[in-house]
């Protein structure tokens, strides 16, 4: 029994000093496995991965960059580049002589159009015109008998007001004629027309027609529409509390729902006088500097109108890198280590972005203005070995 103590003994002694001997050892490992590294916000590359990665260095830099006025408008032409064709009398569309898109000029007929009320007028102004002839003689030869005191002077008077009145009917029957197109001294009674032509008022482009053969019109129907895009404009609504930072000759860029991935540029060319009191925005008219065959008259505009410049610290969008909502930018400490940084961006101008809080960061240290996402895969990877 004694014999058993003193083994149990031994053993528990061996194992304590054991224990003692190996504790002290795992810290130490720990502590150099922790120096070796690298933290979660660094990143070292090898001589070989710095030459594959194509880094460059920079500073911030100080650039201008103009303020930015956000507005919405509509693609439009001016009033005498628009015309929409109405008939001078009602009527049927006898024959259509043009479709949407169809480049037209000034004088060209667009349609034909018949009715038995152009017959109608033609036949009165004949009347008219013949009456006038026996009246006109009727009254040469009354006027003499006046004069020579061989008429009363009532009776003469009573020819002399049937006189005019003809000649104002068939002065209004001709000026009836010639809104349909036709010329007064051309009809005879041989040469009654049935039809009457509808010419296109200006040069430019059938944007819309409304009619088919055989439609019935009245004046007041719009039978086509014709657009001239020679001077296409923008129509810009900028609300009241941004205008006073407006002046002509501002350049703007702007983008139309037809081409959302491309951006048009234009400057200011009129400033509205008045603000709607609806909407609380003043009318601003702008022209597109190139590109206006791509644009046509409708179309909705995001515009940006790009004010006086403020002077700010700005790095270039390739130094960025974002995760969700934030974003970053590396430092080099040393040849081969980077530093992540986190940023705050303000508006972005071409290649470039403004730096929010450019005081926060290391200002001895090079920023690394391209290459950073290369920086940031090989970081992301070092934290999933």
């Amino acid at each position: 029994m004694k014999s058993l103590l003193t083994y149990t003994g031994t053993v528990l002694w061996a194992v304590f000093l054991l224990a003692c001997q190996s504790t002290p050892t795992a810290p130490e490992t720990a502590a150099s496995d922790t120096a070796a590294a690298p933290a979660e916000d660094q990143v070292r590359m090898t001589a070989e991965q710095l030459s594959q990665a194509g880094i460059q260095l920079g500073q911030i830099t100080p650039r201008p960059m103009a303020r930015e006025v956000n507005c919405n408008g509509v693609i439009d032409v001016p009033p005498q580049g628009r015309a929409v064709i109405s008939p001078p009398l009602a009527g049927f569309v006898q024959s259509l002589r043009v479709l949407p898109g169809d480049d037209v000029r000034a004088g060209q007929t667009l349609l034909t159009l018949r009715h038995p009320d152009y017959i109608r007028l033609q036949e009165r102004y004949l009347e008219a015109n013949s009456q006038l002839t026996f009246q006109e003689k009727e009254y040469e030869r009354r006027r003499t008998l006046s004069e020579n005191n061989a008429l009363a002077r009532k009776s003469f008077e009573q020819t002399e007001s049937e006189y005019a009145t003809l000649q104002a009917r068939q002065a209004s029957l001709a000026a009836q004629l010639q809104l349909l197109g036709i010329d007064p001294a051309s009809v005879t009674p041989s040469t009654i027309r049935q039809t009457i032509s509808i010419p296109a008022p200006i040069q430019g482009r059938v944007g819309a027609v409304h009619v088919s053969t055989g439609s019935y019109v009245d004046p007041q129907d719009p039978m086509l529409e014709i657009i001239n895009k020679e001077h296409i404009h923008l129509e810009l609504q900028v609300f009241e509390k941004d205008v006073l930072q407006l002046k002509k000759q501002q350049k703007l860029t702007f983008l139309v729902n037809g081409a959302p991935d491309h951006t048009f540029r234009g400057e200011i060319y009129l400033i509205g006088e008045v603000v709607d009191p609806m909407s609380k925005t003043v009318q601003v008219h702008a022209h597109p500097l190139t590109e206006e065959h791509a644009l046509k008259p409708g179309m909705f505009v995001q515009a940006t109108i790009l004010t006086d410049a403020d002077t700010v610290p700005t790095l270039p969008t390739d130094a960025l890198v974002r995760e969700q909502e934030n974003y970053f930018v590396f430092t080099q400490e040393a040849t081969g280590t980077f530093r992540k940084h986190p940023v705050q961006i303000g508006k972005r101008q071409g290649d470039y972005v403004t730096i929010l809080n450019a005081d926060q960061l290391p200002t001895d240290a090079p920023l690394v203005v391209q290459g950073a996402h290369y920086l940031e895969a090989t970081r992301t990877a070092g934290e999933g070995e």
